[in-house]
């Protein structure tokens, strides 16, 4: 199968109708990019919906009918959604189409008037479900369409009591072509049991109380017999609808604990943003107090002008002051001398002419005093004000402050965004949590591991019961081989014919399940060798459930998740899926959504460019962060389309955008 065009109407968030076409007929890298929420994971579920009419959610849930149609058509009153895909396959043209709609918003009503046509080649295809399964069985379709976070199943093959091992284990030999030969090998029991029967008709024929005897006991065997394989497939029914429950609630309790992971987690971003605003509160308060010193570096170069200018007034007054307070004592003691006709330096006795002169210094000195008299006595409060005005200049604000606050808080916000944005995205994976629910969970899980237990004992119980009537059969079946008669012999010989037929299948399936078991190690091991980036890791090993160990150069096998990272465990799974596809008996596309999230740079790098060896038609569904322009440069030469999708809210929705 190649998909080269889809058509989507009013499914998930895309509103009307949206064509994507695939160029170059669909062969080659097709690229759909687009952030969270944009619609890209609802374009693999629209694909799958079409094909197996359910999708299921990233823990195994299937999704509601109702749930399928978008927003705005189900505000509009239009309750009809459907998706086209037109493929090729064995070199006929296919359109596939799958619709429903309904009167009323229920999931009785979508699934009541669902339909589904094929048309191969201008001729309508009789039983569309049929084909489909013949040309991409749903049981196979996880290793045509996943993502990323589904290829850690991939780890539980290793574990051979896992219920999941035996699922994937069931659905990869499907994809090797290992059930055909059993479904052969159980038609022939069927055509034995038939000539079984026939046979005891000729015996019956025979007539005779002995031979009346031995048919009715050899039809009770084989009643006995039915009636207990009867009961073996039913209570194998039940385990593996019980295995399945069982692996969907490990799953949820996975979720569940990651859920706890996450609520720690969001304590701590919340402590995080706290603590980012307790720093952007110091740089607050440190561009407050700067700003309250700011005036003064402003006006620094007026204040040291008024201090400069109020020194030299200063200066100029006390110098005045100075005189005149000296002039006064002068003149004090001149007038004492006069008084006392004596000078009060020396103790001269003063005649008339000293005293003449004295007048006449006195005179003067009243004069210069008078002219004095307009000298104030000296401001005290000045400096005060000086000194005001000196600490001022001292607190004075460094630019280079500004620059080291601005900084900070940068740094800050940043960590406060990415703080919040991670936040975010852990308050959207806690939503609707119930609390109760991880009680309730662990209590089904021991139910459920125990009814297994159970059933696997009833299963081993009966299986030990057929064995016991199956040597019954046997006794029965000599004594009718000694019935001497012609037609007898004939069906006799058909038997142990088919006897023969059916052991040569069940070695066969052995060694062809062996056979195809090297050839996917060998073929996994050669793709894993071109994605490792240790190279310690010699090889890969294949258990029987076909899981996949790292064998190191110095022979260490690596067959446990724990011993092995992420990245490495997801570039095993990926080997592994490589290796199915190349020996698969099943051609289709390879689409992947987020393929990239549990990889680094170098592991990515190499991904991205075997990729385009896969399959004929890969097509890779991932946001941008995870295709860099670098890795995509390798592969520039087999990328045929490449689409962003974008959502434009709830009345515009999801629309694709070819850029390439």
């Amino acid at each position: 199968m190649i998909i080269n065009k889809v058509r989507i109407e009013n499914f998930g968030p895309y509103f009307g109708d949206h064509e994507v076409i695939f160029n170059n007929n669909g062969v080659g890298v097709h690229i759909f990019r687009g952030g969270n929420g944009q619609g890209k994971t609802s374009f693999q579920n629209a694909i799958l919906w079409a094909l197996y009419g359910k999708v299921s959610d990233r823990k195994g849930k299937e999704i509601q009918k109702k749930s399928l149609l978008n927003f705005k058509a189900h505000s509009n009153g239009f309750y009809t959604y459907s998706v086209q895909i037109a493929f090729n396959h064995e070199g006929k043209n296919c359109i596939l189409t799958r619709r429903t709609k309904s009167m009323h918003h229920t999931n009785k009503q979508y699934k009541e008037n669902e339909s589904l046509s094929l048309i191969r080649d201008g001729e309508i295809v009789p039983n569309p479900k049929n084909e489909i399964e013949r040309i991409l069985p749903g049981l196979v379709s996880r290793f045509f369409f996943f993502d990323g976070e589904m290829l850690r199943d991939y780890e539980e093959l290793l574990d051979n009591t896992s219920s999941d091992a035996v699922f994937l284990k069931d659905a990869i030999e499907r994809i090797l072509g290992i059930p055909f030969f059993r479904i052969a090998r159980n038609d022939m029991i069927v055509v034995k049991r038939r000539i079984e029967y026939e046979r005891n008709k000729i015996i019956r024929k025979l007539g005779g109380d002995q031979y009346d005897d031995l048919v009715e006991q050899f039809e009770d065997v084989l009643h006995e017999i039915d009636q207990i394989q009867g009961t073996i497939d039913s209570l194998t029914l039940q385990k593996q609808d019980l295995e399945q429950q069982l692996k969907d609630n490990k799953r949820r309790a996975e979720d569940i604990k990651i859920i706890k992971e996450n609520a720690e987690l969001r304590n701590k971003l919340d402590g995080n943003i706290e603590l980012c605003e307790e720093k952007l509160k110091i740089q607050e308060e440190r561009i407050k107090k700067l700003n309250s010193n700011l005036y003064k570096t402003i006006l620094l170069d007026i204040s040291e002008n008024i201090l400069h200018t109020l020194d030299r007034i200063h200066e100029e007054k006390m110098a005045k002051y100075d005189k005149k307070m000296k002039l006064t004592g002068k003149l004090e003691t001149i007038l004492e001398g006069i008084k006392n006709s004596k000078c009060e330096y020396c103790g001269t006795i003063l005649n008339e002419e000293k005293l003449l002169e004295f007048e006449k210094e006195k005179r003067i000195i009243e004069s210069d005093i008078q002219q004095l008299t307009e000298v104030p006595e000296p401001d005290t409060s000045y400096d005060a004000y000086r000194q005001i005005l000196r600490r001022m200049n001292q607190n004075l604000v460094d630019q280079t402050e500004y620059e080291d606050i601005e900084t900070n808080i940068n740094v800050i916000l940043s960590e406060m965004s990415e703080h919040s944005r991670k936040l975010q995205d852990v308050k959207d994976k806690l939503l609707d949590v119930d609390e109760e629910e991880p009680f309730l969970l662990e209590s089904k899980i021991r139910y459920q591991e125990g009814e297994i237990g159970r059933l696997g004992g009833l299963i081993e119980g009966k299986h030990n019961e057929m064995s016991e009537w199956m040597e019954v059969k046997s006794v029965l079946d000599q004594k009718m081989k000694s019935v001497d008669d012609d037609e007898m012999k004939i069906l006799e010989k058909r038997i142990s014919l088919l006897d023969s037929s059916i052991e040569l299948f069940n070695t066969a399936i052995l060694k062809y399940t062996e056979g195809q078991r090297n050839v996917v190690e060998k073929m996994a091991t050669d793709i894993f060798k071109i994605l490792r980036s240790k190279e310690s890791f010699s090889r890969l090993m294949i258990n029987e459930n076909y899981g996949l160990s790292i064998v190191t150069t110095d022979g260490r096998i690596l067959n446990r998740s724990e011993w092995r990272s992420a990245g490495e465990e997801q570039i095993v799974a990926l080997a592994l899926i490589g290796a199915l596809n190349k020996c698969s008996q099943i051609v289709g596309p390879i689409m992947m959504d987020t393929p990239f999230g549990r990889l680094d740079l170098a592991h990515g790098e190499k991904v991205m460019s075997y990729l385009p060896s896969m399959a004929d038609q890969i097509i890779i569904v991932a946001t941008d962060r995870e295709l860099r322009a670098s890795d995509l440069e390798k592969i520039q030469d087999k990328i045929q389309s490449d689409y962003t999708i974008e959502y434009y809210g709830p009345d515009t929705g999801s629309k694709f955008r070819l850029t390439r």
